[in-house]
């Protein structure tokens, strides 16, 4: 079964997310396995945004995710601050307007 980009998008996000927020730390990974982590997620991330498609996306969520800065480590996003807000609604702008028409 081939999976969506939407969900892998999804799945990736989620998983570098985790990634930054301790499991660098349990890994005991060494600064250069880290930098390797973040930079193969951040090319995962563009790979499906081009296989998405972003013409009609939010600029601000996809300026988000192509700086590189949902790939990195945010101290400051792990407590949900109200600005994190209108990404999140970007988010889910972007996947309602990529998803196929329902027959």
């Amino acid at each position: 079964m081939i999976e969506s980009p939407r969900k892998r998008l999804v799945e990736v996000l989620g998983g570098i997310a985790m990634y930054n927020d301790k499991g660098y730390q349990w890994s005991g990974d060494s600064a250069e396995q880290i930098a390797e982590e973040r930079s193969k997620a951040q090319a995962e991330i563009e790979r499906l945004l081009t296989a998405i498609g972003t013409e009609n996306g939010p600029s601000d969520l996809l300026d988000a995710l192509k700086s590189g800065h949902a790939s990195q480590e945010h101290p400051t996003l792990t407590s949900h601050p109200p600005s994190a807000e209108p990404l999140k609604a970007s988010a889910a702008s972007l996947l309602r307007a990529s998803a196929p028409a329902s027959s």
